[in-house]
C-alpha cells in the first residue's frame, strides 16, 4: 500500500476545550522535531461528538494549520477505528488525546526507532520510554522493551505495559482495530486490550529510548471514569491460562537494548563535596569506638557540621535548582561519629534526593542531615534510605540480621550484598524474580541498574531535558519531579501489583495450567468428608463434562480439604494460599475475576463463596459477558440480636440479573425467593431446587442392645444419642446443652467446633461428650447410637440429615427451612419451630420408649430418601437450568 506521508498524528477531542492549549503546542513542537528530521507528517484534529465549545476552540484560527475531521462516533474506540479506515494517509499512526503532552522528540525518535525496525523486516509498534502522570495525580512508569529481561506477560493480568498513545503502522490498526468500550457493563481500557491483541498478533512491542508521554489525570477523564466503576479489559484468549506464557515469545526476533547484568550495585550517583571541621569531630577510645560498632553503648552525638553549604552541580540537575539546593543542605550537614563505619558506608550509598522526595516532612526541615536521621529514627520507622534498599524488608527476611541489631543498610553494604542477599522492597521479589526466569540476585541487580540509568538520565540527560521542555507548554507537568525520583520500574512496580501478578501465576500452577469448562467457588474447605453442594455439583459436571474440565476454588480461608469430598480428577485451587498477606480494597476481588476468566469456562457456580459475592456486586456484568454465572443458596442467618440476613436476603437482588441460574437446596428457599421478589414465570424458571443424592453405599446400623435387657443380669445400659454440626447460634447448641441438662439419664455425644464466632460453650456436663469434626462420617460409631438429635434454628436441606437418614437411625428434627421435605409424617419426629427444651425430652423419650417403632420409621425415611434424591434427578434439575438460554 502506498502511504502520502510517513505519518499520521491524529489528535482526539470531544469535551475538552482550553486543556488542550498545552496539548497543541506540544504537538506543534514534536510535530516540527519530525518533520525537521526528515519525516512528512499528516496533522488531524477528530472532532467525536464534540460539544459545541470545544468545536468552537478548535475552529479557531490558530489550528488552522491542522486538518479538522468531524466524527460521530461516541467511542474513542471506533473513532480511532473511522480515522484508521477513512482519514488518514501516513504508513505510521500517532495518536494524542486532547488533554496530554508528547515529549518534543517523541514523534521523531519513534519514526527512527520504527523505520530502523521495518528495515530489518520487523512488525514492530513503538512505545515512549516513560509515561508521565500528572495534575490530578503524580506518578512516572517505564515502558520495557518486550525482549527486556523484566517484561513477562503475567504482568498484564495487573497493569497494562503500553498505552495506546504510541507509533502504530497503518497496517497494524487495520489488522487489530480497536474495539468500543462498555463501561456501564464493566468493559473499557481499549488501550490494554490493543496491547494484548497486538502481542498475540504477532506485532512486536519496541522503545524509543530518552521519550516521554505526559498523560493528564482529571477528574472526568476515560481513564479516571474507568478506573472509579473498576472496569476491566475484556476476556480474552490470548490470556487464557495456558496460552499466556506464550504470549509475546515468538516476537521476541532480535534486542533493542543491551541487557546487562551489573555483578554489585551501581556506585552512587555524584554528590557534592562537604569540608569537615576537624573541631566538630567527637573522638573515642578504641575501647568505646568498639563497643559503639558491637551495639553496646551509643555514640556520642557531636554537634551537626555547620560549614558552608556545597555549590550546585553544574550544570544543574533537571528537576531544578529549588529542589537542587535542598539536596544540596540536606549533603552539607553530617553528624559523623568518628571510631565507627556506620556513617560514611551509609552515606556512601544515601540518596538524599530520593529521600526527601518520598519523604515530604523531612523534605520541609532545611536544618536537618537526611543520613543522620535515618540512622536515628528513619531506619526504625521503615524508611528507605534510597529507591532499591527497604530495611523493615530485610529485618524481616533476615532472621540473623535482626538478632544481631546491627543497622540493615550497614549489613547489607559491608556483608549481605556480598552474600546476595535480597533489599528490594517487595514481599514476593523471589516469586516474581522466578515467574521472570532469573534468581533473585540477578533480578535485583537488573532492577536497580535500571532504576539507576533512569535515574541518571532523568536528572542529567535527554530523559530529563525532555521534561523540562514540555514545561514550557505545561509547568504542572514538573509537579511530578518528586514522583519520577521514585520511579517504577515494571515487573516490580509496587508490591501490591508483585503480590497480585504472582498469585495469579500460583493459582494457574495449582489449575495445572489447564482451562476448564466448570468452576465451583467455595468460601473454604467445609469439615466432614460428605460432598454437600459442592461435592454433588462436581459429580454432575464431571458427568457432563469430564473430571479434567472442573475446577474447584476456595476463595475466602485455606486449609486442608477432606479426601473424598470431589471425584478424582477435579483440581482444587486454594486462592488465599496464593497471596502473601491481605491485598487492599477490592484487588482480592480482582484477583479472582481474572484468574476465573483465564480459566475460560462455560459455567461458573458460587457456593458459599463471599469473595465471589462482592466480586459479583463489582465485575458481575464484566464476568457474564464472558460466562454462566450461577449462585448457590441455602438458607438466610440471623444477627447476634436475632434479625434475619444472609446471602439470599442481601446477594439475590443484587446480582440475579447478571445470574443465569439460582440453585437452592429446599423447596422452601425457593419458593421464599421467587414470592418475596416477585419473580416473573420466565425469572422464577431459573430458581431451580437441587436435592442432594444419597449415598446408597451407606448401610443400615445395627441397633444397640436395648436399654433394658430382662433377660441380662448387667446394669442398664444408658441410652445415647449423638448430634453434629456448627456448634453456632444457627444449630441452637445451647438448646442441646438444656436437653442433656433435663436427661441425666441420658448421654450425649457431640461432634463439631464453633466456626461463626459468638459466645463461648455452655459449662460441660458429665452426660455429655465433646468431640472434634469427623472426618468422614461413616467415621462415627452409629452403632452406638440409639437416635439423632437435629436442633437447628434455620436451615435449608442439611446434609447430614441426609446422610442420618440413610443410616435408618431414628431422628428427632426441629423444623427449619427444608427440614420438613425430609423427616415428613411418618418418617421420623418432627417438632414445631416454636419447640422447647421440654419438648425435645418428651419426644427423645418417647422414641426411647418404643425403639422398635423408631427404627421402622428410620427404615421409611431410608427408602423415601432413596426414591428422591437420585444422581438423575439432580442431574435433570441442574441441566434444566444450564440448558436454558443464558439470562444475558
Amino acid at each position: 500500500m502506498t502511504y502520502e506521508f510517513d505519518l499520521s498524528v491524529v489528535v482526539t477531542a470531544h469535551s475538552e476545550t482550553f486543556v488542550c492549549g498545552p496539548t497543541m503546542r506540544a504537538a506543534d513542537a514534536s510535530i516540527d522535531a519530525a518533520r525537521a528530521a526528515g519525516f512528512s507528517v499528516q496533522a488531524i484534529i477528530a472532532l467525536d461528538n464534540a460539544t459545541p465549545q470545544t468545536a468552537a476552540y478548535f475552529n479557531q484560527a490558530a489550528f488552522d494549520h491542522w486538518d479538522r475531521v468531524v466524527l460521530t462516533q461516541g467511542d474513542l474506540g471506533r473513532a480511532r477505528n473511522e480515522m484508521v479506515t477513512q482519514h488518514t494517509k501516513g504508513s505510521a499512526i500517532a495518536f494524542l488525546d486532547a488533554d496530554d503532552l508528547f515529549s518534543e522528540n517523541w514523534l521523531a525518535e519513534g519514526m527512527k526507532r520504527l523505520r530502523t525496525a521495518q528495515a530489518r523486516g520487523e512488525r514492530v509498534i513503538v512505545h515512549p520510554e516513560l509515561n508521565w502522570l500528572f495534575d490530578a495525580a503524580a506518578s512516572v512508569y517505564w515502558n520495557p522493551e518486550q525482549d527486556d529481561p523484566l517484561w513477562t506477560p503475567y504482568y498484564l493480568y495487573t497493569m497494562n505495559y503500553y498505552d495506546s498513545l504510541c507509533l502504530v503502522p497503518h497496517e497494524a490498526h487495520l489488522e487489530v482495530p480497536y474495539v468500543h468500550r462498555d463501561i456501564p457493563n464493566g468493559l473499557s481500557f481499549q488501550d490494554w486490550q490493543f496491547s494484548i491483541e497486538t502481542l498475540h498478533a504477532g506485532w512486536r512491542h519496541a522503545v524509543a529510548r530518552d521519550t516521554i508521554i505526559f498523560k493528564r489525570r482529571r477528574d472526568n477523564s476515560l481513564v479516571t471514569e474507568s478506573q472509579g466503576r473498576r472496569a476491566i479489559v475484556r476476556s480474552l484468549e490470548a490470556m487464557r491460562i495456558d496460552k499466556v506464557a506464550s504470549l509475546g515469545a515468538a516476537t521476541q526476533v532480535s534486542p533493542a537494548l543491551t541487557v546487562t547484568t551489573p555483578c554489585a550495585v551501581p556506585d552512587p550517583m555524584p554528590v557534592a563535596q562537604m569540608t569537615v571541621d576537624p573541631k566538630t569531630v567527637v573522638t573515642l577510645s578504641p575501647e568505646e569506638a568498639q563497643k559503639v560498632a558491637a551495639g553496646e553503648m551509643k555514640a556520642p552525638l557531636p554537634p551537626v557540621l555547620r560549614g558552608r553549604n556545597p555549590p550546585l552541580p553544574n550544570p544543574l540537575p533537571h528537576y531544578g535548582a529549588i529542589f537542587a539546593q535542598r539536596v544540596a543542605q540536606g549533603l552539607g550537614r553530617a553528624e559523623h561519629r568518628t571510631g565507627a563505619p556506620v556513617y560514611p558506608t551509609v552515606q556512601a550509598q544515601f540518596d538524599v534526593a530520593y529521600y526527601l522526595a518520598r519523604y515530604r516532612d523531612l523534605a520541609r526541615a532545611p536544618k536537618l542531615d537526611p543520613v543522620g536521621h535515618w540512622l536515628r529514627a528513619g531506619s526504625n520507622e521503615g524508611r528507605m534510605p534510597n529507591h532499591w534498599f527497604d530495611p523493615k524488608r530485610y529485618l524481616a527476611r533476615y532472621e540473623d540480621v535482626r538478632k544481631s541489631k546491627v543497622n540493615p543498610f550497614y549489613h547489607f553494604l559491608t556483608q549481605g550484598r556480598d552474600e546476595g542477599r535480597i533489599a528490594a522492597p517487595f514481599p514476593q521479589f523471589d516469586a516474581m524474580a522466578a515467574l521472570i526466569g532469573l534468581d533473585p540476585d540477578e533480578a535485583q541487580q537488573l532492577w536497580i541498574a535500571r532504576y539507576t540509568d533512569l535515574r541518571t538520565r532523568l536528572e542529567s540527560g535527554d530523559l530529563g531535558a525532555q521534561v523540562t521542555a514540555a514545561a514550557r507548554f505545561d509547568p504542572l507537568v514538573e509537579a511530578t519531579w518528586a514522583e519520577a525520583l521514585q520511579i517504577k520500574v515494571a515487573p516490580f512496580h509496587t508490591a501490591p501489583v508483585v503480590n497480585r501478578t504472582v498469585a495469579m501465576h500460583r493459582a494457574h500452577a495449582q489449575a495445572d495450567h489447564r482451562p476448564a469448562k466448570a468452576v465451583i467457588m467455595v468460601n473454604r474447605p467445609r469439615w466432614g468428608g460428605a460432598r454437600r453442594m459442592e461435592g454433588h455439583l462436581a459429580d454432575a459436571l464431571v458427568a457432563r463434562y469430564g473430571a479434567d474440565q472442573v475446577v474447584v476454588v476456595s476463595t475466602d480461608a485455606s486449609g486442608d480439604m477432606p479426601a473424598h469430598k470431589f471425584p478424582d480428577g477435579v483440581r482444587y485451587v486454594e486462592l488465599q494460599s496464593c497471596i502473601e498477606g491481605k491485598l487492599k480494597g477490592d484487588l482480592t476481588e480482582r484477583l479472582l475475576v481474572e484468574f476465573l476468566r483465564s480459566l475460560a469456562p462455560e459455567v461458573a457456580f458460587n457456593v458459599n463463596s463471599r469473595l465471589m459475592w462482592d466480586a459479583l456486586n463489582i465485575y458481575g456484568n464484566a464476568l457474564a459477558a464472558s460466562m454462566r454465572l450461577y449462585g448457590c443458596l441455602f438458607c438466610n442467618e440471623r444477627t447476634p440480636m436475632g434479625y434475619l440476613t444472609g446471602y439470599p436476603l442481601r446477594r439475590f437482588y443484587r446480582t440475579f440479573d447478571v445470574l443465569s441460574g439460582v440453585f437452592t437446596d429446599s423447596a422452601f428457599l425457593a419458593d421464599e425467593l421467587r414470592t418475596a421478589h416477585v419473580l416473573p414465570p420466565e425469572a422464577g424458571a431459573r430458581v431451580q431446587v437441587l436435592r442432594g443424592p444419597v449415598d446408597h453405599s451407606v448401610q443400615v446400623v445395627d441397633a444397640p442392645a436395648p436399654v433394658l435387657d430382662a433377660t441380662s443380669d448387667a446394669a442398664p445400659r444408658r441410652p445415647r444419642i449423638f448430634w453434629a454440626g456448627r456448634m453456632d447460634a444457627q444449630k441452637r447448641i445451647d438448646l442441646v446443652f438444656d436437653i442433656a441438662r433435663s436427661m441425666p439419664e441420658a448421654d450425649f455425644h457431640l461432634w463439631g467446633e464453633t466456626v461463626m464466632g459468638g459466645q463461648s460453650l455452655p459449662a460441660a456436663l458429665p452426660n455429655m461428650t465433646l468431640n472434634a469434626p469427623y472426618a468422614r462420617f461413616a467415621d462415627l460409631p452409629l452403632d452406638e447410637a440409639d437416635m439423632w438429635l437435629y436442633t437447628a434454628a434455620w436451615d435449608g436441606i442439611p446434609q447430614m440429615l441426609l446422610e442420618v437418614g440413610m443410616t435408618g437411625l431414628p431422628v428427632v428434627s426441629s423444623t427449619a427451612g427444608g427440614t420438613p421435605e425430609v423427616i415428613r409424617d411418618g418418617l421420623g419426629t418432627l417438632l414445631p419451630k416454636a419447640a422447647g427444651a421440654p419438648d425435645y425430652v418428651a419426644a427423645i423419650r418417647a422414641v426411647l420408649a418404643d425403639p422398635a417403632e423408631a427404627r421402622t420409621q428410620g427404615q421409611a425415611l431410608r427408602r423415601s430418601l432413596i426414591e428422591t434424591h437420585t444422581k438423575e434427578a439432580y442431574a435433570q434439575a441442574l441441566g434444566q437450568v444450564l440448558d436454558m438460554a443464558p439470562a444475558r
